[in-house]
């Protein structure tokens, strides 16, 4: 077999003494890559090219990017082994390390993925319920370098 380059053998499919004319191995992606399972409502706010935040075992946080966003829907009125109850709607989403070396030492784990489903600048965010200051008027926290504002 003559590959074209650097390659990553995912399985070997052949068994000793089986005709060369069928599939031989399969290949994996060079860079390692997270699978995520999503909400399939949630898709639309998931494009391929945008940054993410891939939470390692130890907690240390990497950046990474979408590299593919399937198009195929998995579950959504399945019943789980038998047991009666439906599985929710998924897509496949694909998502892979800014730095290779982030994840040098890590062949396989259980890894957090964070999707921004969408960013507002120059907005501030305050609690649907503020909070009741001891002399009864109601403020929420802001960070001290903005003004306060009290209700």
């Amino acid at each position: 077999m003559v590959l074209s380059g650097p390659s990553r053998v995912d399985a070997v499919i052949a068994q000793l003494g089986d005709p060369a004319a069928e599939s031989v191995l399969t290949l994996t992606a060079q860079q390692k890559t997270v699978t995520v399972k999503v909400d399939a409502g949630s898709a639309d706010s998931i494009h391929k090219g945008a940054e993410v935040t891939i939470v390692l075992p130890d907690t240390k946080r990497v950046p990474g990017k979408v590299v593919s966003v399937s198009t195929t829907v998995q579950g959504g009125g399945d019943t789980d082994a038998g047991d009666g109850t439906d599985t929710a709607p998924t897509l496949q989403v694909k998502v892979r390390p800014t730095h290779s070396a982030d994840v040098a030492k890590i062949d396989a784990a259980s890894v957090q993925v964070v999707l921004t489903a969408e960013t507002r600048k120059n907005v501030l965010v305050v609690p649907a319920r503020p909070a009741s200051s001891p002399s009864g008027s109601w403020r929420s926290a802001v960070p001290a370098s903005r003004k306060a504002t009290w209700w």
